[in-house]
């Protein structure tokens, strides 16, 4: 009965060293998936951070090409000004040009006119000569 009871405690006791060594390699396995986890949420911060310095880089690139924009869109608008200023003053040109085309004709119409006035002028003055040297004969 001794021997019995030895064998079962024997049985028994290396039946927990077989758990004990099960529950020593679950151990070892969770103390190396702890490590490793470890690494993953150190990677996971350094990755977190990077992309959170590229979104800062990113946004201070979006706002400089706004400003760029921006600055773009003002130039286009002075350009524009320019442009209806320049389309002001061609028209501005036109009218002086047709003015001054319509004064030339003007000019020149007062010329012929003038010129008339002055051949009738000197019609009138030999009529009035030749008037007075019949009145001297008589």
């Amino acid at each position: 009965a001794l021997k019995l009871a030895a064998k079962a405690s024997s049985l028994q006791a290396q039946q927990l060293e077989e758990e004990l060594a099960l529950k020593a390699a679950e151990v070892e396995r969770l103390t190396v998936m702890e490590k490793d986890y470890g690494k993953l949420q150190l990677e996971l911060e350094q990755t977190k951070a990077t992309a959170l310095a590229e979104i800062a880089n990113l946004e201070a690139q979006s706002r400089t090409g706004e400003s760029k924009v921006a600055e773009l869109e003002r130039k286009c608008l002075t350009v524009v000004e320019f442009e209806a200023q320049a389309a002001a003053a061609r028209l501005e040109v036109d009218r002086a040009k047709n003015e001054s085309a319509n004064l030339k004709k003007q000019l020149a119409k007062t010329d012929m006119e003038l010129e008339q006035l002055m051949c009738e002028k000197a019609k009138f003055q030999m009529e009035l000569e030749k008037e007075q040297k019949e009145h001297k004969l008589t």
